[in-house]
């Protein structure tokens, strides 16, 4: 399900509940009118701008709605064809994108992502030179998000040894992302374009 929010606060707390919500609201929900009035509901409770969703049951679709407005203000509607910002989402796509290369010898998961590109903002912490695709894939790497930014001291920090505890860093991500976009040359929107989209043809992605 696809949804867009009148504020980013709200969007945070609402991910996995709105899935959760959507999905016991949707399971006694049998036609189609009863879908719509569930799906709206959803919408209504959730202060949702716009959203799609979809049913599948036994592998199959069984229901698609959609449900509001592309954007806060405007009047366009959601409708089948709307593309949504995929946000976090769209790591698996990237880390498949990577997993390509590494079949082709261009990547080796376990070697450290320094050698490839330095990161100044982790030069305080020696241990950063030890991180590798596959912990920061993992989300292992041990990078803190967002310390020092924004201010004087835009420095990143280690809160555990690479490799050895689990914790989610975006800024780990965009690092391994610059990296790839060093060792092939190409930004990472064309990367993924040609590792993923071209192959598999999506209708419509961005």
């Amino acid at each position: 399900m696809a949804h867009t929010h009148r504020g980013a606060l709200r969007a945070v707390g609402l991910g996995m509940t709105v899935t959760a919500f959507a999905v016991s609201s949707a399971t006694g929900a049998q036609t189609p009118a009863q879908l719509d009035s569930a799906f709206f509901a959803l919408q209504e409770a959730a202060d949702i701008v716009g959203m799609s969703a979809a049913v599948l049951r036994d592998g199959t679709v069984a229901w698609t709605g959609t449900f509001g407005v592309r954007q806060s203000g405007l009047s366009a509607r959601v409708d089948r064809n709307t593309v949504f910002e995929a946000a976090s989402l769209t790591e698996p796509v990237v880390a498949y994108a990577i997993l390509r290369l590494v079949d082709r010898g261009v990547i080796d998961l376990d070697r450290p992502i320094a050698g490839i590109l330095a990161n100044e903002r982790l030069a305080r912490d020696a241990r950063y030179t030890r991180v590798t695709p596959r912990m920061v894939l993992s989300h292992a790497s041990g990078i803190v998000d967002g310390h020092g930014r924004g201010g004087a001291d835009d420095t990143l920090a280690i809160a555990f040894d690479p490799g050895t505890s689990w914790g989610y860093s975006a800024e780990a991500l965009i690092w391994l992302e610059k990296a790839i976009e060093r060792k092939t040359g190409q930004r990472l929107t064309a990367f993924v374009r040609r590792e993923v989209l071209e192959p598999l043809r999506p209708k419509r992605a961005t």
